[in-house]
């Protein structure tokens, strides 16, 4: 989260001021939550895709 957080402010910021007009950096919207959601469904048939989901978000959230 911190490297995320370091780039809006240093690059995202001021790119989105010049590309929407904005003056104001504290005007920018900002990223409030991050959600990621996965199904359940395929842990009912296979106990195997538990580890393969867990190692998937892993990747995908760090």
């Amino acid at each position: 989260m911190t490297n995320l957080k370091h780039k809006f402010g240093k690059e995202i910021i001021q790119k989105l001021q010049e590309r929407l007009g904005i003056k104001n950096p504290m005007a920018v919207p900002r990223v409030v939550k991050i959600m990621v959601n996965t199904s359940m469904k395929d842990f009912l048939s296979d106990k195997k895709n538990i580890e393969k989901s867990r190692e998937e978000l892993g990747l995908i959230t760090g």
